[in-house]
């Protein structure tokens, strides 16, 4: 944060060329930065696929979840994604676990004793960051994905889990709408009621559910590494050649 006041406010408006992960980022950097729209490229992230850890044991085998992301950032929604998640298993609506993955220090946060309160913490399933191919493995066993964050300049990890086969449920805020299309099920990241029913469309839904799983794999293999790369080599060229 104290780079980002310092320096990027001084470093952007002498650039010859600004890059933006994102058309909603670009229209960001014009708002808050003295920088011309021209000077902005946009090249998009990549996501792929990422070898899975293995699968555990039959004697082992998990209880159906839904995935989650926690973090202590607010604008991760954790806590509203909890208090939905809540109410529908208390009134019996939902079977599914929760699993919130990448949260440090679960057991003395906020969100365990938010857990514990409305007395859903045997159902919450916390745990702390976990390694590239554990995430992909729990993305491809997950009955879906919740992402309702508040704010994203790109939003990857909506991509990784329609690559995984995962139908995902997202906030309709910022650039996520632009990245991830018309795969997800859109929600009111600042309502309850909105992500509690875009949860039971995509549990009880079953023909609902393996159309968002094929066009979510459609619409995750658009974005590779290698057209960022090119992106990118394009506007350094640009840079290059208003110096000639």
């Amino acid at each position: 944060n104290l780079y980002r006041r310092a320096v990027v406010p001084r470093s952007c408006p002498r650039a010859d060329r600004v890059l933006a992960v994102s058309e909603f980022t670009k229209k960001q950097i014009v708002e808050f930065l003295p920088v011309a729209p021209e000077r902005i490229r946009v090249t998009y992230q990549g996501v792929e696929p990422v070898e899975r850890a293995p699968e555990e044991p039959p004697s082992m085998e998990e209880p159906p979840f839904i995935l989650a992301l926690g973090a202590h950032d607010p604008r991760k929604n954790t806590e509203r994604i909890i208090r939905a998640y809540a109410g529908l298993k208390r009134s019996g609506a939902i079977e599914p676990k929760l699993r919130i993955v990448g949260l440090r220090r679960w057991r003395s946060s906020s969100f365990y004793r938010l857990a514990c309160d409305l007395k859903v913490e045997r159902d919450i399933l916390f745990q702390d960051y976990v390694p590239d191919a554990e995430l992909a493995r729990l993305y491809a066993s997950a009955r879906c994905f919740v992402y309702p964050s508040l704010y994203e300049g790109f939003g990857l990890p909506p991509l990784e889990a329609m690559l995984a086969g995962t139908p995902v449920i997202a906030s309709a805020a910022s650039s996520i709408p632009e990245v991830a299309g018309d795969v997800p099920v859109y929600v009111n990241p600042t309502s309850t009621e909105s992500i509690q029913e875009a949860l039971l469309k995509v549990l009880h839904e079953p023909n609902g559910r393996r159309s968002l799983i094929e066009r979510g794999r459609a619409q995750a293999a658009r974005f590779r590494w290698e057209t960022t790369a090119a992106q990118t080599l394009s506007a350094y060229q640009e840079a290059f050649h208003n110096h000639q």
